[in-house]
């Protein structure tokens, strides 16, 4: 086999090394890595991709996206090439990468005179409609989905009916048997609503399509990656001037990497609020009046306090406020001595 440099020269954040560990468990099969935008989880995806795949040689790795398009311009061309020459120096010139094809062969193969032949393969592909056909005739040791939030569930369950290559690794355990590669799914997205099949099916443990329950839930797992974590790979500026501009909704999302409810019957929508919002200063306000609806008991299932704060201007205009978590943080704090 041809030699390969083992000793990792990346240098991952702390809260991308927490999350890769997820990647080593063996009883995980489904792991998302949701975030905020900038947030390292292609590139950490990447390295962990290229790490199952150094020491399998044969191995099948399969990465998706929506459209071919988008896979090959974000990712065979851009990141996953930059995280390959980031973790093995030189590495990347000794690849077979085929640009018609967009795939990178590492040379790993067991024969050192053409190590391309049998070496580990990764396949950048889309979810196109009429390339299922492309994808059916293949086994992968891994898939992942970048941005999943993109793809519906039927592609989802779909790959997975291809997720069956077992392969040995180079290595053993004490006793001297192979170690094999377990076969693992990978998905990374921003969230975005919790009506999400992705949210369904890793926070409520669901299955998406009926609603049953998914056969052995401790097998999906997921991790949040946020831009706050990822500080030294980002421009300073970007979470303030960029983020810190967007709309309350999309903050949640790209920001902190949350999903966000959706209730068509609410009185007040979301999209209503934001839509709305005025800035105002108090010394504008000719009234402003503080209602509280207080929690009579105190316990884990108590209902939570309501407070609405309102301020009236010279126009006759009503202004409700909003408040930060600092302040309801405060109130909380405060009222526990009363109760």
């Amino acid at each position: 086999m041809a030699t390969i440099q083992i000793e990792s020269q990346i240098s991952l954040t702390s809260s991308q090394k927490q999350a890769a560990l997820l990647a080593s468990n063996p009883s995980h099969r489904f792991i998302l890595y949701r975030g905020g935008s900038r947030s390292g989880k292609s590139y950490l995806l990447s390295y962990i991709l290229l790490m199952r795949a150094i020491n399998t040689p044969g191995s099948r790795h399969g990465i998706f996206r929506k459209t071919a398009a988008s896979c090959r311009q974000t990712l065979f061309d851009l990141t996953f090439r930059q995280v390959i020459h980031d973790t093995f120096p030189g590495l990347l010139s000794q690849c077979l990468i085929s640009e018609a094809e967009a795939t990178i062969t590492l040379p790993n193969g067991p024969d050192p005179r053409n190590p391309y032949e049998g070496g580990a393969i990764f396949l950048f592909l889309g979810l196109d409609d009429g390339r299922r056909d492309k994808i059916l005739g293949n086994e992968f040791a891994t898939v992942w989905i970048n941005e999943c939030t993109e793809v519906d569930y039927d592609h989802v369950s779909f790959l997975m009916t291809r997720l069956n290559q077992k392969l040995p690794q180079n290595r053993t355990d004490e006793l001297g048997a192979p170690i094999f590669l377990k076969p693992k799914m990978f998905f990374d997205c921003n969230p975005n609503l919790k009506t999400d099949w992705e949210y369904k099916a890793f926070i409520q443990h669901t299955n998406p399509k009926d609603n049953t329950k998914l056969n052995k839930p401790w097998q999906w797992v997921e991790a949040k990656l946020n831009p706050e974590d990822n500080l030294a790979n980002i421009d300073a500026d970007y979470i303030d001037d960029t983020l810190g501009n967007l709309s309350v909704r999309e903050k949640r999302r790209f920001l902190a990497g949350e999903w966000s409810d959706v209730n068509e019957n609410a009185l007040f929508r979301q999209d209503d609020i934001d839509k709305h919002r005025r800035d105002i200063h108090i010394d504008e306000l000719q009234r402003i009046v503080v209602a509280v609806d207080p929690a009579v008991t105190n316990h884990a299932k108590s209902d939570m306090t309501g407070i609405a704060v309102v301020g009236r201007c010279s126009r006759g205009e009503i202004y409700p406020a909003l408040f930060t978590k600092s302040v309801l943080k405060g109130w909380r704090e405060w009222r526990k001595p009363l109760i």
